[in-house]
């Protein structure tokens, strides 16, 4: 069976359920590779056995090994290559319940300002593993109920409360957790369609003053340089990777030349882009020859 074909959920219940979230069983083989459309989604990678190469954001060709899970935020640049067969549970859900109230309370926040964030699995637990037994059980004997997903995703937020620690949560879900969820989460959902931060707060429903305090509030530091950093970080991605042209990277980004392009890279990350592409990697990508499958 080709898992990537998995069947449209059912709407069995008559029910009226305010979140969407969706478990996916993936059998994959070595060498291949995908994307992750992240515009409206987020992502819980749970590898149950083999082992991938990650390339999530400035973070690139990281391992995560077989029974550990990595978090993929809204609006990320991530790519995945498979080292051996894998055998994976992908969760995919937009507006949710994990983190939930718990997860982005002010310890969360302020422990999140005590950790750096490292692109690392965080190992899947026994209660973990039980519940990803059962959650298999229910997939391949055909039941997906779009009610089934609902109540399982409950259900995995009980065990992130329970039997994680706040550390692991943290680190887990580090680029989601904020003071105020749908605020950071309209954020997340809204930047890359605005050209500055005086549009974004316009799309939010904000003044300018109103949106910078609450902004700090949340992140950390003023729209203006967050959205920055965000481009940078946009900028880098696509340098490493050699099947996009540096004219390419240019016209996208809004370069009239190379030369303000090389004095952009210089000044952000240190090297011109030349440079970057070819020696700032401690693993090459390998060369891909057909398109990276997305992963939806």
């Amino acid at each position: 069976m080709n898992h990537l074909q998995q069947p449209p959920v059912d709407e069995c219940f008559p029910c009226n359920l305010k979140y969407e979230a969706i478990f996916r069983h993936l059998v994959l083989l070595q060498g291949e590779k995908y994307t992750f459309k992240t515009q409206n989604n987020r992502y819980l990678l749970f590898l149950l056995s083999g082992k991938i190469k990650i390339n999530l954001n400035e973070y690139k060709n990281q391992l995560i090994l077989r029974e550990e899970m990595v978090f993929v935020s809204k609006n990320s640049d991530c790519q995945i290559e498979l080292q051996e067969d894998c055998d994976l549970l992908l969760l995919r859900y937009s507006n949710s319940l994990i983190p939930n109230t718990h997860l982005l309370s002010e310890s969360f926040y302020q422990l999140k300002s005590q950790i750096t964030y490292e692109c690392k699995g965080i190992p899947i637990k026994p209660e973990m593993k039980s519940f990803i037994s059962q959650l298999l059980f229910y997939l391949n004997a055909g039941i997906n109920s779009r009610y089934l997903h609902e109540i399982k995703q409950i259900e995995l937020y009980l065990i992130f409360k329970y039997f994680y620690s706040k550390e692991e949560v943290v680190r887990l879900f580090y680029h989601s957790i904020g003071q105020e969820p749908e605020f950071t989460d309209a954020v997340l959902s809204n930047y890359k369609n605005s050209k500055t931060a005086k549009e974004l707060a316009a799309k939010l429903g904000y003044g300018e003053k109103t949106f910078r305090k609450i902004f700090k509030y949340n992140f950390g530091t003023t729209p203006y340089r967050w959205m920055q950093q965000q481009i940078a970080r946009e900028i880098q991605f696509k340098l490493f990777d050699k099947r996009i042209p540096l004219k390419e990277i240019m016209f996208d980004f809004g370069f009239t030349d190379s030369s303000h392009f090389n004095v952009y890279c210089k000044r952000n990350f240190g090297h011109p882009p030349s440079f970057i592409r070819n020696q700032m990697r401690n693993i090459p990508l390998q060369p891909i020859a057909t398109k990276p499958k997305p992963i939806k």
